[in-house]
């Protein structure tokens, strides 16, 4: 007797949010990233910092990405994507935060005021091209 088996596939309800992130990386982590970056046979110092600062930021999106996922939602999916990443090495005009915004030392890491960079970013995301536009 033979018999024909197949598993129905029912519709899903939910609906797949995306968040994409546009990271950027100010002097502070280029300098503490380079400072332990090595040049090898097939990569400058300046790459290997910059391939540390792609993986490091790269894993904390994942991460994050992986905690949206855990929401046990039956209307909707979330997850999120690193859609780019901008290092700068230098304080400069095109940098968000501004040449005349002190940076402190505290305990030997330099800290930004986090209020004051904040409300840079929407002014310097308006100004920056070639960055994603969604």
């Amino acid at each position: 007797m033979k018999c024909n088996l197949y598993r129905e596939k029912r519709q899903s309800t939910k609906t797949t949010y995306a968040l994409e992130v546009l990271v950027g990386a100010d002097p502070s982590i280029w300098k503490k990233y380079h400072a332990t970056a090595v040049a090898t046979a097939t990569m400058t110092k300046d790459q290997a910092t910059e391939l540390i600062i792609r993986k490091r930021f790269s894993h904390i999106i994942n991460g994050m990405s992986l905690r949206y996922e855990s929401i046990e939602d039956p209307e909707m999916n979330i997850y999120m994507t690193m859609s780019g990443i901008i290092i700068y090495k230098t304080i400069a005009a095109n940098n968000p935060l501004p040449n005349g915004q002190t940076v402190e030392t505290v305990e030997g890491r330099e800290v930004a005021d986090g209020g004051f960079y904040l409300e840079q970013l929407a002014g310097w995301l308006a100004g920056l091209s070639g960055a994603p536009k969604k």
